[in-house]
């Protein structure tokens, strides 16, 4: 058996995605839900009911006022922000140390994720996009795929990384030289085993080539997660055995009428936001 048909595989035995973000997602794809809606698709989850209200009432979030209630929260943050934050929480523990795969510090990809996710949803603001939680969305989850990948990586490293130096090629080209796949096709898998929107699960599978990605939200979502994606790796957050070795599509800023100098202020923007994803991680 190849290691594309035994990752694949893997896939198949992985538990479904935690109920409470699917029904967070399925309540949210309603574009007329009401604050009720939210709330009686969180309220069944007690522990994440739990630190869902201990995240909104830190620092991180700042309210005025703290929230005694799950409902109360809604009201004072906002459906998006908790729907956000719903996500975070809850798939949270999906997420392991791929430290001797990927080589990511302790907790590197869970903070590599969230801040992809935030810069996604500062990109979209930015250039005015629609979907911005779903912009937020697709740059949580745009590494699913190397959760599953991450025993073969360990495995091949050697081999991964001397194909990388003398081949010229990114870490993604030796990945499917060596392995048969790369974290990008696995993580549409893992999208589609978790029943993920198609435009979330195309976002994933071409966060590394947007251009591929079919015309239209799943074209943008998937340009905003390159985009933020190469951003922070060029800034050292998430940095694993893949590395600096991605470079940004010209195609993917021209349409997203961004260039260099937006960039450069994207990375103010995202340092500025790296102390509350620290918080959030502690919480």
């Amino acid at each position: 058996m190849s290691i594309r048909e035994q990752v694949l595989q893997s896939v198949r035995n992985l538990p479904p995605a935690p109920d409470v973000a699917w029904r967070v997602m399925r309540t949210v794809r309603d574009p007329d839900y009401e604050a009720d809606d939210l709330l009686r698709a969180v309220e069944l989850d007690p522990s994440v009911t739990s630190l869902l209200l201990k995240t909104v009432n830190s620092s991180l979030v700042g309210l005025r006022q703290p929230a005694g209630s799950l409902q109360q929260a809604i009201v004072l943050l906002g459906g998006k922000k908790i729907v956000d934050l719903v996500l975070t929480i809850s798939t949270a523990g999906s997420f392991g140390d791929l430290e001797g795969g990927y080589v990511v510090e302790a907790r590197g990809l869970w903070r590599h994720c969230v801040t992809v996710a935030v810069t996604a949803e500062l990109l979209a603001s930015r250039t005015k996009t629609k979907h911005r939680g779903m912009a937020f969305t697709a740059g949580l989850l745009h590494d699913l795929g190397k959760i599953v990948l991450n025993e073969h990586v360990e495995g091949a490293r050697d081999a991964l990384y001397a194909d990388n130096d003398a081949g010229g090629r990114t870490f993604l080209e030796s990945e499917r030289e060596i392995l048969g796949t790369d974290h990008c096709e696995m993580g549409a898998a893992v999208g589609e085993k978790w029943k993920l929107p198609d435009d979330l699960v195309e976002a994933i599978r071409h966060h590394h080539d947007p251009s591929q990605a079919p015309e239209g939200l799943p074209r943008t979502l998937a340009r905003l997660v390159h985009v933020a994606d190469a951003t922070c790796m060029s800034m050292g957050i998430g940095l694993g055995a893949d590395g600096l070795s991605y470079d940004v599509d010209p195609e993917a800023l021209e349409a997203l009428g961004l260039d260099e100098q937006d960039l450069a202020m994207l990375s103010l923007d995202i340092l500025d936001r790296l102390g509350e994803v620290e918080e959030f991680l502690k919480l």
